[in-house]
C-alpha cells in the first residue's frame, strides 16, 4: 500500500506530536518557528508560508 513506518524515540503526548515534531525539524532546517506552540497542522503550515515556503497539495 506504499506506507512506510520507522522506529521512534521518545513518547507521543498532547505536548510531543507530529506537528512538533515536524516544527522542531523544519526549526533545526532554518525556518523560524516555535516547535512549543505547534499544536495543529494549521499552525505548522502558517509559519512554512510566513518563511515563505512552497507547499504542495495534499
Amino acid at each position: 500500500n506504499g506506507e512506510v513506518f520507522f522506529e521512534a524515540h521518545g513518547t507521543y503526548t498532547i505536548f510531543n506530536t507530529c506537528n512538533h515534531w515536524t516544527a522542531r525539524a523544519l526549526n533545526v532546517a532554518g525556518l523560524r518557528i516555535n516547535p512549543r506552540w505547534s499544536f495543529s497542522p494549521n499552525y505548522v503550515e502558517h509559519w512554512v508560508k510566513h518563511n515563505h515556503c512552497k507547499t504542495v497539495a495534499r
